[in-house]
């Protein structure tokens, strides 16, 4: 490993550690989820080609952040729908609902 991944090991490994407070912070906890999941490929970019290619790591990292985004929000619509399905079959009133 060169100087330059053992760098970028450290903001890496605190994303990661901190990932789980955010679910207590930020309605948005995919947001940081995209962030430190998808720096994972900055370190082995950099170990690979032993140079840091800025806008090249941007350009990827905005657009896996957006993949994770969109995934995430996906997911998160699912999960909703199937609660609501839930809840009409064992006919419970939905909160804040009339009746």
């Amino acid at each position: 490993m060169c100087f330059l991944d053992r760098s970028l090991n450290g903001p890496g490994t605190c994303s990661f550690i901190v990932y789980p407070l955010m679910k207590r912070v930020t309605y948005w906890p995919q947001a940081w989820l995209g962030i430190a999941m998808n720096f994972g490929l900055v370190v082995p970019w950099v170990a690979i080609t032993n140079e840091v290619n800025v806008q090249l790591i941007t350009v990827l990292l905005v657009g896996l952040w957006g993949w994770t985004m969109h995934y995430g929000n996906r997911s998160f619509i699912r999960v909703i729908e199937r609660v609501q399905l839930t809840w009409r079959r064992h006919d419970l009133r939905l909160p804040g609902s009339q009746g």
